[in-house]
């Protein structure tokens, strides 16, 4: 896969939080009912496939007993199932860097039901350490992640960072995150969408990883209603190059954008080509050829 090692072509003394790098949204939704699944590929297919910042919802199944990945109330493969194959493709492209961001949904409310969401961490601590390495590859040790290179990351060796924000697993950090999301902003018919997605710039301030959400979200109240994500991400697919019309156009977003999420990552070769094609543009290519050629 020609996206499996894009990084290689990122410059040493490029920021971490500069490098424009493709981000999924529910990563670990695949085989969930159609409402639910925001990717049908694995952790694997969407790492090969360029994706390099995983959103990752977990709580405990209460059949098996283990960890699963969930998206509200649903729940869908297991997190050891995943990891497993994950560090398989981590291990064919040392090259490359992957955030996590790791957690459980907060309680949510249904009239007089309760759902609530829980995975041990210190199980999901020896998934972690158990498939991906944490104590060996776990990026830890940063005053300021605004101030991490890739060089930094190259010379310590480490491959991955979990992000959460309550330090709940052993090798976790809460380093600034921020992943701005809205239902009334999300919730547009594409057309409007493309134009608002990217407002996020003007209205939050950057102090870390910054994650720009470009999937629409149905749900009550909202113009798309309750449309299917795969749907959805077939209207958009027209209109989805105007949000980086917007970035490339306007110095300041260019300089804030970081990673880009999405919906069905691994099935669209051309958002991640949209998303990689912002290196160029940003200046962070040391082999500028080479990243032109996996772009296509």
């Amino acid at each position: 896969m020609k996206f499996s090692n894009w990084m290689s072509c990122i410059k040493d003394e490029v920021k971490l939080t500069d490098v424009v790098m493709p981000g999924s949204h529910n990563a670990g939704s695949r085989r969930m009912i159609t409402m639910a699944c925001c990717q049908s590929s694995t952790l694997a297919e969407q790492f090969r496939h360029g994706v390099r910042q995983f959103c990752l919802r977990l709580t405990t199944s209460k059949i098996t007993k283990k960890i699963v990945f969930c998206h509200s109330v649903i729940t869908g493969v297991s997190l050891e199932g995943e990891l497993k194959e994950l560090r398989k493709a981590m291990d064919e492209n040392p090259s490359e860097f992957v955030i996590l961001d790791v957690r459980e949904y907060g309680d949510e409310k249904l009239g007089p039901i309760t759902f609530r969401y829980r995975a041990d961490p210190k199980e999901v601590d020896l998934l972690f350490e158990k498939y991906l390495g944490t104590s060996e590859y776990a990026l830890t040790e940063f005053e300021d992640i605004r101030d991490v290179t890739m060089g930094d990351i190259r010379k310590s060796g480490k491959r991955f960072m979990i992000i959460n924000e309550e330090k709940k697993y052993r090798y976790s950090v809460n380093c600034g995150y921020k992943n701005p999301w809205s239902p009334e902003r999300h919730g547009r018919l594409a057309p409007t969408f493309v134009e608002r997605a990217t407002e996020v710039f003007d209205s939050e301030e950057k102090d870390g990883i910054f994650v720009l959400q470009t999937q629409q979200t149905a749900g009550f109240g909202t113009e798309v209603k309750l449309a299917p994500p795969n749907k959805l991400d077939k209207i958009i697919k027209p209109y989805y190059p105007r949000i980086f019309e917007i970035i490339k156009s306007n110095p300041k977003y260019l300089s804030l954008v970081n990673v880009v999420s999405s919906d069905f990552m691994a099935e669209n070769d051309y958002k991640i080509k949209l998303i990689l094609e912002l290196n160029l543009y940003k200046n962070n290519v040391a082999e500028v050829e080479k990243m032109r050629e996996i772009i296509g």
